[in-house]
Protein backbone atom coordinates (compact mmCIF):
# COMPACT_ATOMS: atom_id res chain seq x y z
CA UNK A 1 0.00 0.00 0.00
CA UNK A 2 0.96 3.58 -0.78
CA UNK A 3 2.58 5.30 2.31
CA UNK A 4 4.53 8.60 3.86
CA UNK A 5 7.82 9.64 3.61
CA UNK A 6 7.36 8.54 7.23
CA UNK A 7 6.58 5.40 6.61
CA UNK A 8 2.82 6.25 8.03
CA UNK A 9 0.09 5.25 6.35
CA UNK A 10 -1.60 7.71 4.14
CA UNK A 11 -5.49 8.75 5.40
CA UNK A 12 -8.00 6.16 3.93
CA UNK A 13 -10.79 4.49 5.21
CA UNK A 14 -11.36 0.97 3.48
CA UNK A 15 -15.02 0.54 5.23
CA UNK A 16 -16.48 3.40 3.30
CA UNK A 17 -14.50 2.87 -0.23
CA UNK A 18 -16.12 -0.80 0.17
CA UNK A 19 -19.67 0.68 0.85
CA UNK A 20 -19.21 3.10 -2.17
CA UNK A 21 -18.52 -0.03 -4.64
CA UNK A 22 -20.91 -2.52 -2.88
CA UNK A 23 -24.02 0.66 -3.02
CA UNK A 24 -22.84 0.88 -6.74
CA UNK A 25 -23.77 -2.77 -7.32
CA UNK A 26 -27.00 -2.72 -5.88
CA UNK A 27 -29.14 0.55 -7.12
CA UNK A 28 -28.42 2.82 -9.63
CA UNK A 29 -28.80 6.23 -8.07
CA UNK A 30 -25.40 5.12 -6.13
CA UNK A 31 -23.87 4.93 -9.09
CA UNK A 32 -25.11 8.46 -9.96
CA UNK A 33 -23.79 9.83 -6.68
CA UNK A 34 -20.72 8.39 -7.34
CA UNK A 35 -20.10 9.43 -10.65
CA UNK A 36 -20.44 12.97 -9.91
CA UNK A 37 -18.38 13.06 -7.07
CA UNK A 38 -15.02 10.52 -7.13
CA UNK A 39 -12.84 9.60 -10.16
CA UNK A 40 -10.79 6.16 -9.87
CA UNK A 41 -7.63 8.30 -8.51
CA UNK A 42 -9.87 8.84 -5.21
CA UNK A 43 -9.92 5.54 -3.66
CA UNK A 44 -6.21 4.63 -1.51
CA UNK A 45 -6.53 0.64 -2.47
CA UNK A 46 -5.48 -0.12 -6.29
CA UNK A 47 -8.18 -2.71 -6.67
CA UNK A 48 -10.61 -0.76 -5.64
CA UNK A 49 -9.60 1.80 -8.31
CA UNK A 50 -9.68 -1.13 -11.01
CA UNK A 51 -13.22 -1.99 -9.87
CA UNK A 52 -14.54 1.45 -9.83
CA UNK A 53 -12.90 2.40 -13.81
CA UNK A 54 -14.51 -0.77 -14.60
CA UNK A 55 -17.75 0.25 -13.06
CA UNK A 56 -17.25 3.52 -15.18
CA UNK A 57 -17.00 1.90 -18.33
CA UNK A 58 -20.01 0.31 -17.87
CA UNK A 59 -22.04 3.11 -17.21
CA UNK A 60 -20.61 4.87 -20.05
CA UNK A 61 -22.12 2.12 -22.25
CA UNK A 62 -25.71 2.36 -20.40
CA UNK A 63 -24.69 -1.17 -19.43
CA UNK A 64 -26.33 -1.99 -15.62
CA UNK A 65 -23.61 -2.37 -13.05
CA UNK A 66 -23.62 -5.62 -11.18
CA UNK A 67 -21.56 -8.18 -9.68
CA UNK A 68 -22.27 -10.22 -13.51
CA UNK A 69 -21.07 -7.42 -15.72
CA UNK A 70 -18.70 -5.95 -13.05
CA UNK A 71 -16.61 -9.37 -13.09
CA UNK A 72 -17.43 -9.62 -17.09
CA UNK A 73 -15.39 -6.42 -17.35
CA UNK A 74 -12.44 -7.20 -15.48
CA UNK A 75 -11.92 -10.66 -17.03
CA UNK A 76 -12.09 -9.01 -20.48
CA UNK A 77 -9.44 -6.84 -19.46
CA UNK A 78 -7.33 -9.46 -17.58
CA UNK A 79 -7.67 -7.67 -14.16
CA UNK A 80 -9.58 -9.59 -12.20
CA UNK A 81 -6.97 -11.47 -10.38
CA UNK A 82 -5.35 -8.32 -9.59
CA UNK A 83 -8.34 -6.89 -8.57
CA UNK A 84 -9.19 -9.35 -5.43
CA UNK A 85 -11.05 -11.87 -8.17
CA UNK A 86 -14.79 -13.00 -7.54
CA UNK A 87 -14.04 -13.44 -3.94
CA UNK A 88 -13.89 -9.83 -3.16
CA UNK A 89 -16.39 -8.71 -5.81
CA UNK A 90 -18.69 -10.50 -4.03
CA UNK A 91 -17.60 -9.25 -0.54
CA UNK A 92 -18.11 -5.62 -1.82
CA UNK A 93 -21.90 -6.82 -3.42
CA UNK A 94 -22.62 -8.44 0.20
CA UNK A 95 -21.02 -5.02 1.77
CA UNK A 96 -23.98 -2.93 2.63
CA UNK A 97 -27.73 -3.79 3.24
CA UNK A 98 -28.48 -0.77 0.80
CA UNK A 99 -27.83 2.13 -1.07
CA UNK A 100 -29.09 4.55 0.78
CA UNK A 101 -26.31 6.47 2.38
CA UNK A 102 -24.09 6.10 -1.10
CA UNK A 103 -23.61 9.82 -1.31
CA UNK A 104 -22.52 9.59 2.47
CA UNK A 105 -19.71 7.18 1.54
CA UNK A 106 -18.56 8.79 -1.70
CA UNK A 107 -17.75 12.15 0.58
CA UNK A 108 -16.24 10.42 3.36
CA UNK A 109 -13.74 8.26 0.30
CA UNK A 110 -13.27 12.24 -1.21
CA UNK A 111 -12.48 14.00 1.79
CA UNK A 112 -9.94 11.03 2.69
CA UNK A 113 -8.70 11.78 -0.63
CA UNK A 114 -8.04 15.44 -0.67
CA UNK A 115 -5.86 14.75 2.30
CA UNK A 116 -3.53 12.76 0.37
CA UNK A 117 -3.86 15.33 -2.25
CA UNK A 118 -2.34 17.95 0.43
CA UNK A 119 0.16 15.56 1.68
CA UNK A 120 1.24 14.95 -1.76
CA UNK A 121 1.45 18.77 -2.44
CA UNK A 122 3.89 19.26 0.50
CA UNK A 123 6.40 16.79 -0.38
CA UNK A 124 6.71 18.13 -3.95
CA UNK A 125 6.93 21.63 -2.24
CA UNK A 126 9.71 20.21 0.21
CA UNK A 127 11.24 19.20 -2.70
CA UNK A 128 11.10 22.23 -4.79
CA UNK A 129 12.45 24.08 -1.74
CA UNK A 130 15.57 21.76 -1.16
CA UNK A 131 16.19 21.25 -4.66
CA UNK A 132 16.46 25.49 -5.15
CA UNK A 133 15.99 25.08 -9.22
CA UNK A 134 12.97 27.70 -9.00
CA UNK A 135 12.78 31.01 -7.74
CA UNK A 136 10.89 31.36 -4.21
CA UNK A 137 8.19 32.97 -5.77
CA UNK A 138 7.15 30.82 -8.35
CA UNK A 139 7.42 27.95 -5.65
CA UNK A 140 4.92 30.02 -3.71
CA UNK A 141 3.06 30.73 -6.63
CA UNK A 142 2.83 26.54 -7.36
CA UNK A 143 2.24 25.89 -3.85
CA UNK A 144 -0.96 27.89 -3.28
CA UNK A 145 -2.24 27.29 -7.13
CA UNK A 146 -2.15 23.57 -6.02
CA UNK A 147 -3.85 23.60 -2.62
CA UNK A 148 -6.46 26.09 -4.07
CA UNK A 149 -7.57 23.91 -6.58
CA UNK A 150 -7.87 20.97 -3.92
CA UNK A 151 -10.04 23.46 -2.18
CA UNK A 152 -12.15 24.15 -4.92
CA UNK A 153 -12.27 20.49 -6.68
CA UNK A 154 -15.22 19.51 -4.13
CA UNK A 155 -17.19 22.25 -5.54
CA UNK A 156 -19.43 20.83 -8.22
CA UNK A 157 -22.49 21.44 -9.66
CA UNK A 158 -25.26 19.51 -10.30
CA UNK A 159 -28.74 19.53 -12.30
CA UNK A 160 -31.25 22.21 -11.55
CA UNK A 161 -34.69 21.28 -11.50
CA UNK A 162 -36.62 23.10 -13.68
CA UNK A 163 -39.04 24.39 -11.10
CA UNK A 164 -36.13 25.75 -8.95
CA UNK A 165 -34.56 27.54 -11.76
CA UNK A 166 -37.91 29.04 -12.45
CA UNK A 167 -38.32 30.19 -9.56
CA UNK A 168 -35.06 31.68 -9.37
CA UNK A 169 -35.15 33.65 -12.52
CA UNK A 170 -38.66 35.11 -12.03
CA UNK A 171 -37.19 36.75 -8.33
CA UNK A 172 -34.17 38.36 -10.61
CA UNK A 173 -37.00 39.55 -12.62
CA UNK A 174 -39.05 40.70 -9.70
CA UNK A 175 -35.91 42.11 -8.36
CA UNK A 176 -34.93 44.01 -11.39
CA UNK A 177 -38.45 45.15 -11.60
CA UNK A 178 -38.37 46.77 -8.22
CA UNK A 179 -35.29 48.42 -8.33
CA UNK A 180 -35.33 49.77 -12.16
CA UNK A 181 -32.00 47.18 -12.87
CA UNK A 182 -32.03 45.93 -16.52
CA UNK A 183 -27.61 44.47 -16.15
CA UNK A 184 -26.44 41.08 -15.76
CA UNK A 185 -23.61 41.42 -13.73
CA UNK A 186 -22.30 43.90 -10.95
CA UNK A 187 -23.62 47.47 -11.66
CA UNK A 188 -21.00 50.16 -12.28
CA UNK A 189 -23.19 52.83 -10.78
CA UNK A 190 -23.41 54.92 -13.62
CA UNK A 191 -26.83 54.72 -15.85
CA UNK A 192 -25.71 55.16 -19.26
CA UNK A 193 -22.70 53.25 -19.01
CA UNK A 194 -24.44 50.09 -17.58
CA UNK A 195 -27.31 50.40 -20.26
CA UNK A 196 -23.77 49.94 -22.77
CA UNK A 197 -22.07 47.09 -21.42
CA UNK A 198 -24.79 45.70 -18.80
CA UNK A 199 -22.61 45.64 -15.72
CA UNK A 200 -18.96 43.80 -14.85
CA UNK A 201 -19.17 40.11 -15.92
CA UNK A 202 -17.59 37.35 -14.13
CA UNK A 203 -14.36 36.47 -15.50
CA UNK A 204 -13.84 39.79 -17.76
CA UNK A 205 -10.99 41.75 -17.78
CA UNK A 206 -11.80 46.17 -18.31
CA UNK A 207 -9.21 47.92 -19.41
CA UNK A 208 -9.79 51.74 -17.48
CA UNK A 209 -7.37 54.33 -19.33
CA UNK A 210 -6.67 57.50 -19.34
CA UNK A 211 -4.16 60.57 -19.88
CA UNK A 212 -3.09 61.92 -16.02
CA UNK A 213 -5.40 64.03 -14.31
CA UNK A 214 -8.31 62.60 -15.37
CA UNK A 215 -9.63 60.76 -12.36
CA UNK A 216 -9.34 57.29 -13.49
CA UNK A 217 -8.68 56.35 -9.86
CA UNK A 218 -11.23 58.13 -8.25
CA UNK A 219 -13.64 56.57 -11.06
CA UNK A 220 -13.02 52.95 -10.65
CA UNK A 221 -13.47 53.88 -6.84
CA UNK A 222 -16.65 54.99 -7.28
CA UNK A 223 -17.52 51.72 -9.24
CA UNK A 224 -15.78 49.53 -6.06
CA UNK A 225 -17.71 52.37 -3.25
CA UNK A 226 -21.03 51.36 -4.96
CA UNK A 227 -20.94 47.76 -5.28
CA UNK A 228 -19.60 47.10 -2.09
CA UNK A 229 -22.18 49.44 0.12
CA UNK A 230 -25.40 49.57 -2.34
CA UNK A 231 -24.99 46.00 -3.58
CA UNK A 232 -22.94 44.35 -0.73
CA UNK A 233 -20.80 43.11 -3.16
CA UNK A 234 -16.53 41.89 -1.67
CA UNK A 235 -13.85 44.05 -3.40
CA UNK A 236 -10.30 43.98 -3.43
CA UNK A 237 -8.27 47.31 -4.24
CA UNK A 238 -4.88 47.09 -4.66
CA UNK A 239 -3.46 50.97 -4.73
CA UNK A 240 0.10 50.72 -5.96
CA UNK A 241 -0.08 54.52 -5.77
CA UNK A 242 -1.67 56.29 -3.43
CA UNK A 243 -1.92 54.82 0.19
CA UNK A 244 -4.78 53.74 1.72
CA UNK A 245 -5.77 56.70 3.84
CA UNK A 246 -6.04 59.03 1.00
CA UNK A 247 -8.50 56.26 -0.79
CA UNK A 248 -10.53 56.57 2.24
CA UNK A 249 -10.85 59.82 2.56
CA UNK A 250 -12.26 59.70 -0.98
CA UNK A 251 -14.86 57.34 -0.10
CA UNK A 252 -16.02 59.39 2.80
CA UNK A 253 -16.01 62.89 0.46
CA UNK A 254 -17.81 60.84 -2.13
CA UNK A 255 -20.18 59.15 0.06
CA UNK A 256 -21.27 62.26 2.73
CA UNK A 257 -21.05 64.91 -0.15
CA UNK A 258 -18.61 66.78 1.53
CA UNK A 259 -15.77 69.14 -0.16
CA UNK A 260 -12.89 66.48 -0.23
CA UNK A 261 -10.06 69.55 0.84
CA UNK A 262 -12.46 70.27 4.42
CA UNK A 263 -11.93 66.27 5.43
CA UNK A 264 -8.66 66.94 4.69
CA UNK A 265 -8.30 69.41 7.24
CA UNK A 266 -10.79 68.36 9.76
CA UNK A 267 -12.98 71.71 8.79
CA UNK A 268 -16.23 70.30 9.53
CA UNK A 269 -18.05 72.88 11.49
CA UNK A 270 -22.13 72.41 10.73
CA UNK A 271 -22.87 69.59 12.81
CA UNK A 272 -25.02 68.39 9.98
CA UNK A 273 -21.70 67.57 8.07
CA UNK A 274 -20.52 65.21 11.07
CA UNK A 275 -24.40 63.82 10.60
CA UNK A 276 -23.27 62.54 7.15
CA UNK A 277 -19.46 61.96 7.59
CA UNK A 278 -21.27 59.51 10.58
CA UNK A 279 -23.33 57.87 8.48
CA UNK A 280 -21.32 57.25 5.24
CA UNK A 281 -18.28 55.90 7.40
CA UNK A 282 -20.85 53.46 9.20
CA UNK A 283 -21.72 52.76 5.80
CA UNK A 284 -18.17 51.76 4.49
CA UNK A 285 -17.09 50.28 8.02
CA UNK A 286 -20.18 47.60 7.16
CA UNK A 287 -19.00 47.39 3.90
CA UNK A 288 -16.19 44.39 2.13
CA UNK A 289 -13.79 46.35 0.91
CA UNK A 290 -10.27 44.81 1.35
CA UNK A 291 -7.27 47.22 0.34
CA UNK A 292 -3.60 46.55 -0.43
CA UNK A 293 -1.54 49.44 -0.88
CA UNK A 294 1.78 47.41 -1.28
CA UNK A 295 3.68 49.45 -3.90
CA UNK A 296 4.97 47.13 -6.71
CA UNK A 297 3.18 44.24 -6.32
CA UNK A 298 3.55 41.40 -9.03
CA UNK A 299 0.76 39.12 -10.56
CA UNK A 300 1.78 36.48 -8.49
CA UNK A 301 1.71 38.17 -5.25
CA UNK A 302 -1.51 39.73 -6.14
CA UNK A 303 -3.35 36.42 -7.04
CA UNK A 304 -2.02 34.61 -3.92
CA UNK A 305 -3.48 36.99 -1.96
CA UNK A 306 -7.08 36.85 -3.69
CA UNK A 307 -7.33 33.52 -3.86
CA UNK A 308 -6.34 33.79 0.59
CA UNK A 309 -9.63 36.34 0.45
CA UNK A 310 -11.55 34.67 -1.84
CA UNK A 311 -11.53 31.58 0.28
CA UNK A 312 -12.05 33.54 3.80
CA UNK A 313 -14.28 36.53 2.50
CA UNK A 314 -15.53 35.78 -0.48
CA UNK A 315 -14.60 37.93 -3.98
CA UNK A 316 -16.98 39.31 -5.92
CA UNK A 317 -14.56 42.34 -7.85
CA UNK A 318 -11.07 43.36 -8.04
CA UNK A 319 -9.47 46.96 -8.56
CA UNK A 320 -5.97 47.19 -9.62
CA UNK A 321 -4.64 50.84 -9.65
CA UNK A 322 -2.28 50.64 -12.28
CA UNK A 323 -0.73 48.70 -14.91
CA UNK A 324 2.43 50.56 -15.43
CA UNK A 325 3.25 50.03 -11.84
CA UNK A 326 2.79 46.16 -11.40
CA UNK A 327 6.04 44.50 -10.44
CA UNK A 328 7.05 42.93 -13.94
CA UNK A 329 8.32 39.32 -12.86
CA UNK A 330 5.59 37.75 -13.82
CA UNK A 331 7.43 34.29 -14.43
CA UNK A 332 9.30 35.40 -11.58
CA UNK A 333 12.47 36.67 -13.82
CA UNK A 334 12.47 40.42 -14.84
CA UNK A 335 13.38 40.81 -18.71
CA UNK A 336 14.30 43.81 -20.19
CA UNK A 337 11.28 43.75 -23.26
CA UNK A 338 9.16 46.07 -21.58
CA UNK A 339 5.84 45.16 -24.00
CA UNK A 340 7.01 41.66 -23.48
CA UNK A 341 6.62 42.28 -20.25
CA UNK A 342 2.83 43.89 -19.96
CA UNK A 343 1.84 41.45 -22.63
CA UNK A 344 2.73 38.86 -19.84
CA UNK A 345 1.25 40.79 -17.06
CA UNK A 346 -1.87 41.38 -19.04
CA UNK A 347 -2.33 37.46 -19.94
CA UNK A 348 -1.69 36.44 -16.01
CA UNK A 349 -4.27 39.12 -15.20
CA UNK A 350 -7.15 37.39 -17.29
CA UNK A 351 -6.13 33.83 -16.62
CA UNK A 352 -6.46 35.46 -12.79
CA UNK A 353 -10.09 36.81 -13.63
CA UNK A 354 -11.23 33.60 -14.98
CA UNK A 355 -9.09 31.16 -12.29
CA UNK A 356 -10.79 33.53 -9.65
CA UNK A 357 -14.41 34.41 -11.74
CA UNK A 358 -14.53 37.88 -11.04
CA UNK A 359 -14.60 41.12 -13.17
CA UNK A 360 -11.14 43.02 -12.64
CA UNK A 361 -10.95 46.57 -13.32
CA UNK A 362 -7.36 47.56 -14.29
CA UNK A 363 -6.29 51.08 -14.68
CA UNK A 364 -3.71 52.10 -16.97
CA UNK A 365 -2.12 55.20 -18.39
CA UNK A 366 -2.15 56.43 -22.09
CA UNK A 367 0.74 57.40 -23.92
CA UNK A 368 1.38 61.54 -25.00
CA UNK A 369 -0.34 60.72 -28.69
CA UNK A 370 -3.69 62.62 -27.50
CA UNK A 371 -2.03 65.56 -26.88
CA UNK A 372 -0.81 65.99 -29.73
CA UNK A 373 -3.93 65.67 -31.55
CA UNK A 374 -6.84 68.62 -32.40
CA UNK A 375 -9.21 66.22 -31.06
CA UNK A 376 -8.29 64.90 -27.81
CA UNK A 377 -10.10 62.47 -27.64
CA UNK A 378 -8.27 58.85 -26.98
CA UNK A 379 -8.36 55.84 -28.96
CA UNK A 380 -6.99 52.15 -28.98
CA UNK A 381 -3.77 53.35 -30.69
CA UNK A 382 -2.83 55.40 -27.55
CA UNK A 383 -2.68 52.46 -25.11
CA UNK A 384 0.93 52.32 -23.97
CA UNK A 385 3.59 49.65 -24.44
CA UNK A 386 1.64 46.71 -25.28
CA UNK A 387 -1.12 45.56 -28.22
CA UNK A 388 -1.56 42.39 -26.07
CA UNK A 389 -3.18 45.20 -23.99
CA UNK A 390 -6.04 45.49 -26.07
CA UNK A 391 -5.78 41.82 -27.01
CA UNK A 392 -6.24 40.60 -23.63
CA UNK A 393 -8.99 42.92 -22.03
CA UNK A 394 -12.92 42.09 -22.68
CA UNK A 395 -13.69 45.71 -22.45
CA UNK A 396 -11.88 49.09 -22.74
CA UNK A 397 -12.69 51.83 -21.68
CA UNK A 398 -11.37 55.94 -22.29
CA UNK A 399 -12.20 58.97 -19.69
CA UNK A 400 -11.95 61.92 -21.29
CA UNK A 401 -12.96 65.46 -19.78
CA UNK A 402 -12.97 68.15 -22.42
CA UNK A 403 -12.50 70.59 -19.60
CA UNK A 404 -8.98 69.44 -19.19
CA UNK A 405 -7.73 71.33 -22.10
CA UNK A 406 -8.56 75.23 -22.89
CA UNK A 407 -10.84 74.70 -26.27
CA UNK A 408 -13.74 72.92 -24.46
CA UNK A 409 -16.29 75.09 -22.56
CA UNK A 410 -18.09 71.60 -21.37
CA UNK A 411 -17.92 72.35 -17.70
CA UNK A 412 -17.85 69.27 -15.57
CA UNK A 413 -19.19 67.15 -18.39
CA UNK A 414 -17.10 64.20 -19.12
CA UNK A 415 -17.35 60.84 -21.53
CA UNK A 416 -16.88 56.77 -20.71
CA UNK A 417 -15.69 55.65 -24.01
CA UNK A 418 -16.20 51.79 -24.74
CA UNK A 419 -13.49 51.64 -27.29
CA UNK A 420 -14.13 47.82 -27.29
CA UNK A 421 -16.58 45.27 -25.81
CA UNK A 422 -15.93 41.53 -26.95
CA UNK A 423 -19.83 40.98 -26.04
CA UNK A 424 -21.27 44.33 -26.75
CA UNK A 425 -21.77 47.50 -28.93
CA UNK A 426 -19.09 50.52 -28.54
CA UNK A 427 -19.80 53.56 -27.66
CA UNK A 428 -19.69 56.53 -25.28
CA UNK A 429 -21.41 57.46 -21.92
CA UNK A 430 -21.88 60.69 -20.68
CA UNK A 431 -20.95 61.29 -16.81
CA UNK A 432 -20.14 63.92 -14.80
CA UNK A 433 -17.16 65.23 -12.89
CA UNK A 434 -17.37 66.76 -8.86
CA UNK A 435 -14.53 68.52 -8.32
CA UNK A 436 -15.59 69.45 -4.32
CA UNK A 437 -15.54 65.39 -4.00
CA UNK A 438 -12.73 64.56 -6.44
CA UNK A 439 -15.37 61.91 -7.98
CA UNK A 440 -17.73 61.04 -10.61
CA UNK A 441 -21.28 61.58 -10.32
CA UNK A 442 -24.16 59.96 -12.33
CA UNK A 443 -26.89 61.76 -15.02
CA UNK A 444 -30.25 62.27 -13.70
CA UNK A 445 -33.28 61.36 -16.21
CA UNK A 446 -32.56 64.57 -17.67
CA UNK A 447 -29.47 64.16 -18.48
CA UNK A 448 -27.70 67.07 -16.29
CA UNK A 449 -25.65 66.29 -13.16
CA UNK A 450 -27.57 66.10 -9.84
CA UNK A 451 -27.44 69.14 -7.77
CA UNK A 452 -24.57 69.69 -4.88
CA UNK A 453 -25.18 67.49 -1.59
CA UNK A 454 -27.74 64.94 -3.20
Amino acid sequence: MPQTQQNRVAPHNLNAEKSVLGAMMLDQRAVSAAVESLSGEDFYYPANTVIFNAMMELTRKGDPVDFVTVTDVLERQGTLEGAGGYEYVTELSNFVPSAANASHYADIVKQHARLRQLIAVAGRISQDCYEMTKSTEEILQSAEKAIFDISQSGVKRSFIPIRQAVQEVVAQIEDKAENGETIVGISSGFDELDVKIKGFSPSQLILIAARPAMGKSAFAMNIIQFAAVYRQKSAAVFSLEMPYDQLVQRMLSTGSKLPLENLRIGNLRDPNDWTRLSKTANELGGSRIFIDDTPSLSVMEMQSKCRRLKLEQGLDIIMIDYLQLINGAVSGQHTENRQQEVSEMTRALKLMARELNVPILLLSQLSRAPEQRPNHRPMLADLRESGAIEQDADIVMFLYRGSYYEDFSGGNEAEVIVAKQRNGPTGTAKIFWDSETASYVNVDRFGQAPPPGV
